[in-house]
């Protein structure tokens, strides 16, 4: 018996971990693209350059993939913390689904919230 929930224990465990990685993914996803839009907006308050000459289309494609990247680069880099908090706000009742040693594990570095 004892045997069987050790098992049943490590599963769990498990699961709860393929949860969480799923969890921050998706949250990471959505503060992407939160803060690519931040970035898209702010851009529009900068004064046009002509660094692809004539082209609009391809000066907006241009800067729309590097706004992306850029907004990618400041998530991986620990971001503002929206990605945490929405993964804390995911679950039942507000709560995570996951313990919170399990979340401190997926997100090292990055801003340091408070939990309570």
């Amino acid at each position: 018996m004892a045997v069987i929930q050790d098992i049943s224990t490590t599963t769990a465990s498990k699961t709860a971990l393929l949860e969480a990685q799923k969890q921050k993914k998706a949250a990471d996803e959505l503060e992407g693209y939160f803060v690519h839009q931040m970035i898209r907006e702010m851009r529009k308050t900068i004064p046009k350059d002509e660094l692809l000459g004539e082209n609009k289309f391809a000066s907006d494609i241009y800067y729309d993939m590097l706004d992306e990247q850029l907004a990618q680069q400041i998530v991986q880099s620990g971001g503002f913390g929206y990605s945490k908090q929405i993964v804390k706000g995911m679950g039942k009742n507000g709560s995570a689904t996951v313990n919170k040693v399990l979340l401190n594990q997926q997100y090292k570095g990055g801003m340091d919230l408070n939990w309570n």
